[in-house]
């Protein structure tokens, strides 16, 4: 599927669904069969790209070889220079742009090591950082495909490289942003967007809430009203004025004596549908937002958890006492 440029709602690199592939044009058949088959949702979308036309402006020689040139945002919060060897032609490139955190990342991450293992033509291009650094690096070790990995932080230009790529795994990025309490009910606020996706049209994606039990089963969910968010596409964490994520933010009413929840600890989950792509994360309190205190509801208590050990994802337990 081609980008449009009057599509404004479209990603800013060309690609095509995996699925949607002709298995005769496929470089890589055998390996996006398997990804198709994935029972990650992250690997099972995996985006094949239409790479564009290298810029040798991009490109410097260091002893014969190519290096693609990116500016990567250090802990000072300037500027970094950073040379990644080329990806090549006759190499299967696959990218993924991610907060380094929670089971489904790192399950998607550990599947494309396990097949790297197997394809030794396969180099893996990480961008992001996170608690799963660590864990990362030691299971590219642990199945001897290291030398095929390149873990690299957060890039000023992340699509300078993602478009010299053969495939990219989507992982929707999103946070809370206010959580306050209004007579029974709760008012929620935060983001969600998919790297790559522009959202400047309240109609571009559509948001839901979900609790979940402590076994993954989603138990209620609700749809969220997308709303203005004029900071995130400016931010150099997120847009660089490159993208649209005007529409990424949501908020949502939450009644529960609607929901009916039970007795018991729910896991909060935000999810995003756009275009084909229909994509969940946990949602999480990054930048430490202050938590309501607990509130009694009729005959019930809510009250809002953060796991530290889950990187601040948030809960939510009910109880009669």
């Amino acid at each position: 599927m081609a980008v449009h440029s009057q599509y404004k709602e479209d990603p800013i690199f060309s690609y095509r669904l995996v699925k949607d592939m002709d298995p005769n044009q496929r470089t890589a058949n055998e390996i996006m069969s398997v990804f198709q088959q994935s029972k990650n949702e992250y690997v099972a979308n995996t985006i094949y790209l239409q790479k564009k036309e290298p810029d040798q402006k991009d490109f410097m020689e260091v002893q014969g070889e190519q290096y693609l040139l990116l500016e990567m945002s250090n802990e000072l919060g300037s500027i970094d220079a950073l040379g990644i060897k080329s990806p090549q032609k006759s190499t299967i490139n696959i990218s993924i742009m991610t907060y380094l955190f929670g089971d489904k990342v790192k399950e998607a991450i550990e599947e494309v090591l396990l097949n790297m293992r197997m394809y030794e033509n396969i180099y893996f291009f990480i961008i992001g950082t996170g608690p799963l650094k660590s864990t990362i690096e030691s299971m590219a070790r642990t199945n001897g495909v290291d030398n095929r990995l390149y873990l690299i932080n957060r890039l000023y230009d992340p699509y300078k490289l993602i478009n010299h790529c053969d495939f990219f795994i989507p992982v929707p990025n999103g946070r809370l942003d206010s959580i306050n309490w209004r007579r029974n009910r709760a008012s929620l606020s935060g983001f969600i967007y998919i790297p790559g996706f522009h959202q400047e049209s309240i109609q571009s994606a559509k948001k839901t809430l979900r609790f979940k039990s402590r076994d993954d089963q989603v138990i209620q969910e609700m749809e969220m009203t997308n709303q203005y968010i004029d900071w995130l596409s400016k931010h150099p964490n997120h847009g660089n004025n490159t993208l649209n994520y005007e529409y990424a933010g949501f908020e949502a009413d939450i009644d529960y004596h609607q929901l009916k929840l039970e007795a018991g600890i729910y896991d909060i989950f935000v999810s995003i549908s756009q275009d084909e792509f229909q994509l969940e994360i946990p949602f999480i309190n990054s930048v430490r937002r202050k938590l309501p205190k607990a509130k009694k509801i009729k005959s019930s208590w809510y009250t809002f958890l953060e796991y530290q050990e889950l990187n601040q994802q948030l809960g939510i337990k009910v109880s009669n006492t």
